[in-house]
Protein backbone atom coordinates (compact mmCIF):
# COMPACT_ATOMS: atom_id res chain seq x y z
CA UNK A 1 0.00 0.00 0.00
CA UNK A 2 1.43 3.63 -1.21
CA UNK A 3 1.02 6.43 1.09
CA UNK A 4 0.69 8.64 -1.52
CA UNK A 5 -3.10 9.64 -2.57
CA UNK A 6 -4.70 12.34 -4.78
CA UNK A 7 -7.00 14.46 -2.63
CA UNK A 8 -8.44 16.53 -5.57
CA UNK A 9 -8.80 15.83 -9.37
CA UNK A 10 -7.19 18.49 -10.49
CA UNK A 11 -3.44 18.10 -11.55
CA UNK A 12 -1.37 21.30 -10.30
CA UNK A 13 1.55 20.31 -12.50
CA UNK A 14 4.06 18.54 -9.97
CA UNK A 15 7.87 19.25 -9.44
CA UNK A 16 11.09 18.07 -10.86
CA UNK A 17 13.23 18.10 -7.94
CA UNK A 18 15.56 14.45 -7.80
CA UNK A 19 14.47 12.12 -4.61
CA UNK A 20 16.19 12.87 -1.38
CA UNK A 21 18.01 10.24 0.02
CA UNK A 22 16.25 9.12 3.22
CA UNK A 23 18.22 7.38 5.39
CA UNK A 24 17.62 4.96 7.49
CA UNK A 25 14.98 6.58 9.79
CA UNK A 26 12.76 5.64 6.45
CA UNK A 27 12.79 1.91 7.67
CA UNK A 28 10.88 3.00 10.83
CA UNK A 29 8.68 5.48 9.05
CA UNK A 30 8.61 4.17 5.29
CA UNK A 31 5.32 6.22 4.61
CA UNK A 32 6.54 9.49 6.13
CA UNK A 33 9.55 9.27 4.17
CA UNK A 34 8.05 8.38 0.92
CA UNK A 35 5.69 11.06 1.19
CA UNK A 36 8.15 13.50 2.00
CA UNK A 37 10.69 12.28 -0.79
CA UNK A 38 8.53 11.14 -3.64
CA UNK A 39 9.05 13.34 -6.81
CA UNK A 40 6.38 11.36 -8.95
CA UNK A 41 2.94 9.90 -8.59
CA UNK A 42 2.44 5.94 -8.41
CA UNK A 43 0.74 6.45 -12.44
CA UNK A 44 4.57 8.30 -13.21
CA UNK A 45 3.30 11.72 -13.41
CA UNK A 46 5.89 14.78 -11.49
CA UNK A 47 4.82 15.78 -7.54
CA UNK A 48 6.53 18.47 -5.71
CA UNK A 49 7.98 17.43 -2.38
CA UNK A 50 5.93 17.56 0.64
CA UNK A 51 7.77 19.12 3.77
CA UNK A 52 7.75 18.39 7.89
CA UNK A 53 8.07 20.59 10.54
CA UNK A 54 8.80 19.55 13.88
CA UNK A 55 8.55 22.03 16.72
CA UNK A 56 7.12 22.81 20.48
CA UNK A 57 4.08 24.51 21.31
CA UNK A 58 3.18 25.30 24.95
CA UNK A 59 5.52 21.87 26.48
CA UNK A 60 3.99 19.75 23.76
CA UNK A 61 5.82 18.28 20.78
CA UNK A 62 3.73 19.21 17.15
CA UNK A 63 4.63 18.86 13.59
CA UNK A 64 3.31 20.44 10.30
CA UNK A 65 3.01 18.04 7.30
CA UNK A 66 2.81 20.18 3.98
CA UNK A 67 1.24 18.58 0.91
CA UNK A 68 2.70 21.27 -1.27
CA UNK A 69 1.49 19.39 -3.73
CA UNK A 70 -1.97 20.06 -3.49
CA UNK A 71 -1.99 23.14 -0.93
CA UNK A 72 -2.90 20.87 2.48
CA UNK A 73 -1.49 21.02 5.53
CA UNK A 74 -2.23 18.36 8.40
CA UNK A 75 -0.78 18.63 12.06
CA UNK A 76 0.12 16.25 14.73
CA UNK A 77 0.94 16.23 18.09
CA UNK A 78 2.56 14.11 20.99
CA UNK A 79 4.30 14.09 23.58
CA UNK A 80 7.68 13.50 22.57
CA UNK A 81 9.01 13.68 18.66
CA UNK A 82 8.67 10.09 18.47
CA UNK A 83 4.87 10.03 19.52
CA UNK A 84 4.43 13.23 16.81
CA UNK A 85 6.76 10.63 14.34
CA UNK A 86 4.96 7.66 14.90
CA UNK A 87 1.47 9.39 14.44
CA UNK A 88 2.46 10.39 11.33
CA UNK A 89 3.43 7.70 10.00
CA UNK A 90 0.43 5.77 11.90
CA UNK A 91 -1.80 9.03 10.08
CA UNK A 92 -0.87 8.77 6.51
CA UNK A 93 -0.77 4.63 6.72
CA UNK A 94 -4.11 4.31 7.69
CA UNK A 95 -4.96 7.77 5.76
CA UNK A 96 -6.02 9.27 8.88
CA UNK A 97 -5.06 12.65 8.95
CA UNK A 98 -7.07 16.02 9.07
CA UNK A 99 -5.80 17.72 6.29
CA UNK A 100 -6.77 21.71 5.55
CA UNK A 101 -6.07 24.09 2.77
CA UNK A 102 -2.66 25.56 3.49
CA UNK A 103 -4.06 29.31 2.97
CA UNK A 104 -6.75 31.00 4.60
CA UNK A 105 -9.51 32.03 2.34
CA UNK A 106 -7.58 36.09 2.93
CA UNK A 107 -4.58 34.24 1.25
CA UNK A 108 -2.41 34.42 4.55
CA UNK A 109 -1.31 31.14 5.75
CA UNK A 110 -2.96 28.74 8.46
Amino acid sequence: MTSLRRRSPEESGGGTDPAPTTGVWATRYPNLAEFLSATHWPGGEPRTTATFSLFTDTGVWKCCISDREQGLVSFVTGASPDEVLEAAERGLDEDSLTWRPAFRKNGRKG
